[in-house]
């Protein structure tokens, strides 16, 4: 910046919208991280097994067993290794 350069594309980030996170977990924390995801307009899917199937619906666009979770993120081509 001092050299007055500025190279755009170091800051450069990744668009959110559209992307799907999935959540293990989606109690106090775990809700609060889905409900910012939805607010960058994030499909949010996750499971919980120790909450009740209808409280997990609030915050995920889908509540599936953890099998169900991990196979639908895998087999997505923007899935991070």
């Amino acid at each position: 910046m001092r050299r007055g350069e500025w190279d755009r594309k170091r800051f450069e980030g990744t668009e959110l919208r559209g992307k799907t996170i999935g959540r293990r977990g989606l109690g106090r924390i775990g809700a609060h991280v889905a409900q910012l995801a939805r607010a960058f307009g994030m499909q949010v899917v996750g499971h919980d097994p120790y909450l009740p199937p209808e409280l997990p619906a609030k915050c995920t666009s889908a509540c599936s067993r953890i099998d169900q979770l991990l196979a639908r993120l895998t087999s997505s081509p923007c899935t991070s290794r």
